[in-house]
């Protein structure tokens, strides 16, 4: 659009060059040249809550500043539209046509190309200036918030929603009118690859399932349980973990401690028969804990996962290489650091992308705990894995632990004993009181791994995944807003945390995810 406004200007100068030879019959005006300034290049706004404020400054090359009230000019916000020989084609955002903007938004959520176009009513010369109007929801990007309401732990969505980097707005339970049937006991929320432009998001419960919710409005219902996506349908047919390979797998762990398998690349994807079986009969083996760990790092392509047998206490993975069936660990024939087969009980396992992707797994055996490290090669078809770490956990309070947390650049292991923060180097073993809360609890401990790689998104928001996210629980506070939401940065050298951002006003945390955008 500037190339034609300036391709005009060229136009006219000709023209007039031509004309001004003629000094008896034509009379020589220059071109009325206009600046528009106070106008950022890119402005975000919350739909249905913002209204929208531009008031440009207008310079003119032989006028100089140009009013809203001055009759020789007329403006407008035109909002995706295209600029057509000879026709100014726009879809105006205010009937009006005022040079100040004063527009509460009722826009769609995305991300809208607009140009406010001041015209000079005498020549009919048209100046734009081009800016990006991105439109949020309170449900578009931002931390999701998984909480228990009271004595009956009713679930509760919640939301942190980021409107802008330097912006954030709460919206507290959203499940009362997204359609979600009445659930308790939530335990987990899933943001998961499904395609390539769009994700899986759901909540898990112990006692009532899993049920999905939509994409764009996070809207949920009956038709939305999980229960449906099982073939082989049963009483506890219930998610309890799900995990995504980057390959397009997703692995399930239900209520009777069975693992179901689907690939989501496909028509009607269902999870089929339980895969927890070394032979690959239908009908499952061995029982698995519900703790399995995925390779976190997209571009490892890996399409395994690990899990842990709790029947014959020993760790075991799927592949898609051998898709209806598991597979036990093989030790390594050196260096070898520990036993596949342990004859240990799996207290927690998660993947972090410590040591290019490594999943930590803490067992325990006779009140001692132990810190097992394995790495995930990548491997086609079938996955390949690493040991890595090993260590005795002889520290305070582990067997009160109730949550845990692994860094993924530092070698840090994060548990929680009551209101009590512990922080734990794996490398040099040496452990310590990070923080102590005093009369709040922590109820969640957590680091929130992306998913998407997003165009334009800055080095500090992919930053977040390394904050240490605490929630936190008030007793003395209502139940429905019992709950805390705190970001921490976490430095090197083993120094104290650093407090973020806080957010109130929630029930009890159990679990927070970014609801990522996820159009690439």
């Amino acid at each position: 659009m500037k190339i034609k406004y300036i391709t005009y200007v060229i136009a006219s100068f000709y023209l007039f060059s031509s004309c001004y030879k003629d000094k008896g019959n034509y009379n020589y005006s220059a071109a009325n040249v206009l600046e528009i300034g106070n106008i950022p290049d890119q402005i975000h706004v919350l739909g249905n809550v913002d209204t929208l404020k531009i008031t440009p400054t207008i310079k003119s090359a032989l006028e100089g500043e140009i009013l809203g009230d001055n009759k020789n000019y007329s403006f407008t916000y035109a909002i995706d539209g295209s600029v057509k020989a000879g026709d100014l084609s726009y879809v105006a955002i205010d009937s009006t046509y005022p040079k100040d903007l004063n527009y509460f938004i009722k826009l769609a959520p995305k991300i809208y190309d607009v140009n406010f176009v001041v015209k000079d009513n005498r020549t009919g010369l048209e100046t734009l200036k081009p800016f990006k109007l991105n439109v949020a929801s309170a449900v578009s990007e931002g931390w999701m918030v998984l909480c228990n309401e009271g004595a009956s732990e009713r679930v509760r969505l919640d939301m942190i929603a980021v409107v802008s980097p330097t912006r954030s707005v709460q919206a507290f339970d959203l499940t009362a009118s997204n359609g979600l049937p009445p659930i308790t006991q939530g335990g987990r929320l899933i943001f998961l690859y499904d395609t390539q432009t769009r994700a899986k998001i759901g909540i898990l419960t112990k006692s009532d399932g899993g049920y999905n919710l939509t994409n764009s409005t996070l809207s949920s219902g009956p038709s939305y349980n999980m229960l449906y996506e099982f073939g082989n349908k049963s009483a506890n047919c219930m998610p309890q973990n799900i995990q995504a390979t980057s390959s397009g797998y997703h692995v399930a762990v239900d209520g009777d401690n069975d693992v179901y398998t689907l690939y989501m690349y496909v028509a009607g994807p269902i999870y089929q028969f339980p895969v927890n079986t070394l032979t690959g009969n239908r009908k499952a083996e061995f029982k698995v804990s519900p703790y399995i760990a995925a390779d976190p790092k997209p571009s490892n392509g890996s399409n395994s996962v690990l899990a842990y047998d709790i029947t014959n206490k020993q760790f075991v993975n799927w592949s898609s290489g051998r898709n209806t069936m598991m597979a036990t660990m093989e030790n390594p024939s050196s260096n070898k650091l520990f036993d596949y087969k342990t004859g240990k009980n799996l207290v927690y396992m998660d993947a972090t992308l410590y040591g290019n992707s490594r999943a930590y797994a803490i067992l325990e055996k006779d009140n001692k705990y132990s810190l097992y490290g394995i790495s995930f090669i990548p491997a086609s078809p079938v996955g390949l894995f690493e040991q890595s770490y090993y260590a005795e956990l002889n520290i305070p309070e582990i067997e009160k632990a109730h949550s845990f947390a692994f860094h993924s650049t530092l070698p840090y292991m994060f548990y929680a004993a009551g209101s009590k923060l512990y922080q734990y180097d794996i490398v040099s073993r040496q452990n310590k009181v990070i923080k102590d809360f005093g009369d709040e609890n922590i109820s969640m401990l957590k680091f929130n791994l992306f998913k998407y790689t997003v165009k334009g998104k800055t080095q500090e928001y992919y930053d977040q995944q390394y904050q240490l996210i605490v929630g936190l629980e008030n007793k003395q506070l209502p139940a429905e807003s019992c709950g805390k939401v705190q970001f921490y940065e976490v430095p090197p050298l083993n120094a104290d945390l650093t407090l973020i951002k806080e957010y109130k006003g929630f029930a009890k945390v159990k679990d927070v995810t970014y609801k990522e955008i996820t159009i690439l």
